[in-house]
This record gives C-alpha cells, structure tokens and sequence, in this order.
C-alpha cells in the first residue's frame, strides 16, 4: 500500500490493526524533505485520538454527554453530544472539557453546529468557538438578522446540541 504516494511503500498491512512504517515517513516521529518556506519542520510528532466529557460544570445532569476527539500535531478537533437532563446552576452558555488546553492565539478555532433542540434563546446562527487558553467552548450567536454577534443563553433542560470545533493546543 503506498499511503504517500511517492513510489515507495511506507506504511505496509492489509487492514486493521498495527501497521509497519518503513522508509522516510513523516508517520512516527521521522522527519522528510526539506521544509517548505516558513516551515521548521514536517514532523509528525503527535497523533492522538481518544473520548474527552463535556460538560456544563454546576449540578447539570445529563441524558447524552459524548466527547472524540483526533489531535494530528497541535491541531485538535473535537466532536460532541451533549443533551442536558437538568441544568440546575450549570452554565448555560459554555462547554468545558475539552481535552486539550487552547493556544493563546488571537485567532481562536471555530467550527459548526449539526444539529440543536429546545435551546434556551431561538437563534439565527450559531457558531462555537474555543477560547484561547482554556479547555471551553463558548457560542457566539445572532438572534435575529444582524452584523454583530452576541454570547446568550443556550442551555437548558432538555437541550440538546451536536457540533463540531477545530483549535490549536497549547
């Protein structure tokens, strides 16, 4: 199987399970080529998938509360449900948890919003967004058709909300 496709088999196995990298591959820690301009290195020196908990904080309850996530180098992408049962004095505009701490960049990773029900506050748009250097997501919102955007209140009981973010750790 030839993954890179540069005429050389570097990662060799028939399907699942662990696979046998050979050669100069960015898999595994070893470096390739030269860098491109403005690049210090191609290293791949961290890949990572595994289940982080989001959560409200307070005494919130839950009927779904699912976290994955890949981390490919520093970039991380999270994927969550979360479905509140009771969200007594939980926070009803910010997800914590995530499972790594933020870079603290100007530029904050966003991403989208796939699926809500019975949201505290009706919204036009939504978007997540991480917070630089925190483990939380916040959600900047429109409530009706405007140029700004605003922080309000989306959780409650019974709210449910799927979505999906991308940030640089820490």
């Amino acid at each position: 199987m030839n993954v890179f496709g540069h005429g050389t088999n570097l990662v060799k196995g028939g399907g699942k399970g662990d696979q046998t990298v050979t050669g100069n591959s960015p898999v595994g820690g070893f470096e390739t080529n030269t860098p491109a301009a403005g690049m210090t290195s191609q290293l791949l020196n961290w890949y990572e998938e595994g289940t982080w908990t989001p959560s409200l904080g307070g005494s919130a309850t839950y009927t779904t509360q699912i976290g994955r996530y890949t981390r490919v180098g520093n970039m991380v992408t999270v994927w969550c449900q979360i479905e509140v049962n009771a969200i007594g004095t939980g926070d009803k505009r910010v997800v914590s948890g995530l499972p790594f701490t933020a870079a603290n960049l100007a530029v904050e990773g966003t991403g989208s919003i796939g699926y809500t029900v019975n949201l505290a506050t009706s919204v036009v748009s939504c978007v997540p967004q991480v917070n630089a250097n925190t483990t939380t997501i916040s959600f900047m919102n429109r409530t009706v058709a405007a140029t700004g955007t605003t922080s309000v209140d989306l959780f409650q009981n019974g709210a449910r909300m799927y979505f999906t973010v991308s940030y640089i750790s820490a």
